[in-house]
Formats: structure tokens, sequence, C-alpha cells
């Protein structure tokens, strides 16, 4: 066994020492290496600057803001697009919700009252829920004034519950929408596993 030879973890052959374990790079690797990622980077950072999207014209001119506004109040269903519209903005939020963990245990209730900011004329308020009921709508003028309302429904596509209101808000106003709501906070589903 003295000249058979197994090993040659530490073992110089020809001026080359063989390692195990581990990654090792000469240093004109490592440079080539690190030099590729520069690159990488950049060219990311040139492509994500040069191909974004060009934000609306509406962004970058305030002049033309009441102009855009005054043609997304012309949609008569406002309901059908994800975002709520340009001219609605929640301004404040009232919320008070309350965990049921006596009777069913999975339940919850709760009223809130939003202030919306309504930047044109429109008949129609809306506001995200999901898996909620609600069960009773009102709203008022940042005065108090009761508005009258024509109807109320639950839009699932986009999950909006949509008011629409007997008269037409007019344009740089403020209205208070005020929701009692109930909901699942299980979604149907136990929070804890059957045995």
């Amino acid at each position: 066994m003295g000249n058979d030879v197994r090993d040659l973890g530490a073992m110089p052959i020809k001026n080359i020492e063989i390692r195990t374990g581990g990654v090792y790079l000469t240093r004109c690797q490592f440079c080539g290496l690190l030099t590729f990622f520069v690159v990488v980077a950049i060219l990311v950072g040139l492509m994500a600057g040069l191909l974004r999207r060009p934000c609306p014209e509406y962004i970058h001119n305030p002049a033309t803001v009441r102009n855009h506004v005054e043609k997304a109040a012309i949609r008569a269903d406002p309901w059908l697009d994800v975002f709520l519209p340009d001219y609605m903005a929640p301004v404040h939020y009232d919320l008070y919700q309350f965990p049921d963990f006596y009777h069913d245990g999975n339940v919850f209730y709760g009223w809130e009252t939003i202030e919306i900011r309504i930047d044109a004329e429109t008949k129609h308020l809306l506001v995200h829920i999901k898996d909620m009921n609600v069960t009773l709508t009102l709203v008022s003028t940042s005065e108090g004034d009761s508005l009258d309302i024509q109807t109320t429904f639950f839009y699932e596509p986009n999950q909006y519950w949509v008011v629409e209101l007997v008269d037409t808000v007019p344009g740089g106003s403020t209205v208070k929408l005020y929701l009692e709501f109930t909901g699942s906070l299980t979604n149907g589903e136990d929070l804890v596993p059957a045995r």
C-alpha cells in the first residue's frame, strides 16, 4: 500500500493543486463575471427607464385636470372600471368593526362613514367591499342634509357597493356615505380544523 495513492486532495500534479469543496475563480474569471453583472444591471436600468409607459397628459399639465375629470364624469356606469373614478376620492374614514366571538364565533359587524370628495357631477358613489353584507346605506352632504338614494347594489366582478342617487351631486362638493355591514371572519371555513 505504500505505492498506492488514492487521496489526491492536496497532492500537486504538474504544478496544479487539486482542492476539494468550494468554487475557485482566477482573477481573470472574477473580473469577467463582475463586468457581466455590472453590464446587466446597467441594461436593466436603461430598459426600465426607456420602456416605461408614459404618464397621462393630465399628470404633467394641471390645466388639463378639469378637462380629464369632465370626460371621466360622462361615463354612465363607473362601476365597470376596476379603479375608482378620478373624480371621486375618499378623504376620510370613520370605521367601527366588532368581531362576534360569542355566538357563531365567525362573524363581524360594524359601520363606517366615508367622506368622499366629488370633483365632477355624478349620481353614483362607489366603495370597494369584499365578503360583506351591507345592511344599511345613507348619504348626506357635508352639512348633514340627507340625499335620497334611488338604488344600491353589489357589482361582484369589481367588488363594488354602488349607490345611485336620485339627484346628481355637483362637482366640487363633499358627501358622507354611511354603511352598516356584517361579514364572515372565516369566509365559511372553520378556524380550527376538524379532528
